[in-house]
C-alpha cells in the first residue's frame, strides 16, 4: 500500500514538472538580490542563447519586490549587447503600485512579482550568445525590498 501511495505522488510530481515546461521560453533566470538591498553598483547580467531567429520573441523583465519598498515605481535600464558586439540601451520606468498605494502584479503573502515587457516583438538579427544587464536608477544608492531580478525570453507562438 505504501509503495502504491509513493508510485502515485511520485507521478504526480512528474505530471506537475511536465505541466510548468513552456516549450516557448528560450530562457528564463532570475538573479537573487543578496539582503533585499539593490545596489546601483550591483548590476543583474544574463547571458542567453539565442539558436532559433526565424520567429520573433518577447523579453522581458521580472521583478519581485516585499512591502518594504519604499516606492511605486522603479526606473531602470537594460543593456543587450548583441552577438555581433552592437550594444542597445532601453530605458524603463515599471510601475509596482496603483495610485492608491496597492501593489500590482502576482502576490504571495508579502512578496510580489510583475513580469514587463521590455520588447514585445523582437527579432535577433543573428544567432548566438546574447548579454543582458539590468541597473535601477533610483535616487537611492541601495534600493530596499528588491528581493529578484529576472529576464525572460519567449519565442511567440
Amino acid at each position: 500500500m505504501l509503495r502504491a501511495h509513493s508510485l502515485i505522488v511520485l507521478s504526480l510530481v512528474w505530471l506537475l514538472l511536465l505541466a510548468s515546461c513552456d516549450p516557448h521560453i528560450a530562457y528564463e533566470k532570475n538573479n537573487r538580490i543578496d539582503d533585499y538591498r539593490w545596489n546601483r553598483d550591483s548590476v543583474a547580467q544574463f547571458s542567453a542563447h539565442i539558436a532559433d531567429v526565424s520567429q520573433p520573441y518577447e523579453i522581458l523583465v521580472n521583478v519581485r519586490h516585499n512591502n518594504f519598498y519604499p516606492y511605486t515605481n522603479l526606473v531602470f535600464s537594460v543593456e543587450q549587447q548583441h552577438a555581433s558586439g552592437k550594444d542597445t540601451t532601453y530605458n524603463m520606468e515599471l510601475s509596482l503600485a496603483k495610485e492608491d498605494g496597492r501593489w500590482l502584479g502576482q502576490s504571495a503573502g508579502n512578496l510580489y512579482q510583475i513580469k514587463e515587457p521590455i520588447l514585445k516583438t523582437y527579432l535577433f538579427p543573428d544567432t548566438g550568445v546574447y548579454h543582458f544587464s539590468i541597473q535601477h536608477h533610483m535616487e537611492d544608492h541601495e534600493l530596499m525590498g528588491i528581493t529578484d531580478i529576472g529576464l525572460l525570453i519567449a519565442q511567440k507562438p
